[in-house]
């Protein structure tokens, strides 16, 4: 393809893994101070040339998507912070609530019984405990996507606030 703008492809292309490696960093940092990345497949549909399914497969996330994920993180986040200074009483955003304390432990319950280690002490533990889960059912991908499954269960849909609701509390908001 033809670039535009007096760029060539060696400065994009350095250009694009400069910013992987920003989006790494950011996403380490993320899950250092505990955010929780619930990996699962998705059914994807492959259709002929008239649009019609022939075939499917589950889609596998490669590291452009986590690229993409994490400067759209980026861009809410810094979009919330903005609107709230703009209207610190009363900029409406959108949240993530905490998981169901009770649920968590249902889970780790529900894992223990069939011969799996969970650890729901803090959110970093239980991404820790499912990654690791991930990495040793890699030869059983179907038992690892009913397991990751399981794990949204205590997740809580998000949430609409007022940020006059929430003061001094802008970690909250992502």
């Amino acid at each position: 393809p033809e670039l535009h703008g007096g760029f060539n492809w060696r400065e994009v292309i350095d250009d694009v893994k400069s910013l992987h490696e920003i989006a790494k960093k950011r996403r380490e940092h993320r899950f250092k101070a505990g955010a929780l990345r619930l990996e699962s497949s998705k059914l994807v549909f492959v259709l002929d040339e008239d649009g019609v399914p022939y075939d499917s497969m589950l889609s596998k996330h490669v590291d452009s998507n986590f690229l993409v994920e994490e400067f759209m993180l980026l861009a809410n986040t810094t979009a919330a912070k903005v609107i709230s200074r703009a209207f610190p009483e009363c900029a409406l955003l959108r949240r993530h609530p905490e998981p169901s304390r009770h649920k968590l432990k249902e889970l780790e319950e529900f894992f223990y019984k069939n011969g799996f280690e969970l650890d729901v002490s803090s959110f970093g533990a239980l991404h820790e405990s499912l990654r690791k889960l991930g990495e040793e059912l890699r030869g059983d991908p179907s038992l690892c996507s009913i397991l990751m499954l399981y794990a949204t269960k205590p997740m809580q849909l998000a949430k609409y606030f007022c940020t006059g609701q929430l003061k001094d509390r802008e970690d909250d908001w992502a």
